[in-house]
């Protein structure tokens, strides 16, 4: 790769971040398209004030294209930009243009993408119980609420479950899970819980055999590995992550990724 003045940059922002594949899909895009570009993982920890300082600064370096956030920082991402998705609370993805910041959230549409296709899921009158109430979460839940017939959201922080509800103020929602887990058509745990091994304490049993098991985490988890010994279908981030990688990658640069190129990403990465 040859970097030179002229080099677009993108990059990832977040802490921590040091397990991330998306410099991987990023830079084998910008092969496979011929542009002269980079992608870089920014694993900083920072405070809300710097972190917004940092994102303007970069928006005034002309070759830097754009960034994806990830945790902890998405919601702060959504409080400096004034879009649609500013009603989301959650943003993950910012294109600089002359100075501008525009913005986007494409984890919603890696989520949906994921599971419709790699489960063969339709979330169309469907009872779905997911695991956290943070920005990810806020992410998955907007992309149902208009599908599905019941969210129930479990948080280890019942407060924070409640601002769930609170935000969207939507009667599809519900905290806690159902008396009859039986009625549950998919799980998604949208927790960090797992990335190193740790286990949500789940009884499988008492799903039906249909129920579909999904973690955004893009490691085969304890969660995703419990829920196969017991035969139900699941899967684990990795083809979110494909999927919201290409919808960014489409946002900053203006072009359509083709199901053939899907295709070599997917096999690249597995």
């Amino acid at each position: 790769m040859d970097i030179d003045g002229s080099t677009k940059i993108c990059g990832l922002i977040g802490y921590p971040i040091s397990h991330t594949l998306s410099p991987k899909i990023h830079n084998y895009l910008f092969k496979e398209f011929k542009i002269n570009g980079i992608y870089i993982p920014f694993n900083v920890k920072l405070s809300k004030k710097e972190f917004q300082n940092f994102i303007t600064n970069l928006s005034k370096i002309s070759n830097f294209k754009g960034v994806n956030i990830t945790i902890p920082y998405k919601e702060w991402a959504a409080i400096i930009v004034e879009n649609k998705f500013q009603s989301l609370g959650a943003v993950n993805c910012l294109k600089f243009e002359n100075g501008n910041i525009k913005a986007t959230n494409t984890d919603f549409l890696g989520f949906k993408l994921a599971v419709e296709n790699e489960l063969n899921f339709s979330f169309s009158n469907k009872n779905i119980l997911i695991y956290g109430a943070g920005a990810t979460a806020k992410s998955i839940i907007y992309s149902l609420i208009n599908e599905v017939k019941k969210i129930y959201v479990i948080n280890r922080t019942l407060s924070n479950a409640k601002k769930i509800k609170n935000f969207f103020k939507n009667e599809k929602i519900e905290i806690g899970a159902p008396k009859d887990l039986e009625k549950i058509d998919l799980v998604i745990n949208s927790t960090p819980v797992g990335l190193n091994g740790e286990t949500l304490e789940i009884d499988f049993k008492k799903f039906k055999k249909e129920c579909c098991f999904f973690d955004v985490i893009y490691l085969d988890t304890p969660f995703v590995k419990k829920a196969k010994s017991y035969g139900f279908k699941s899967i684990n981030g990795l083809s979110m992550l494909i999927y919201q990688a290409i919808k960014s990658f489409e946002f900053w640069y203006e072009v359509i990724i083709k199901p053939e190129l899907i295709k070599k990403i997917f096999r690249m990465l597995k």
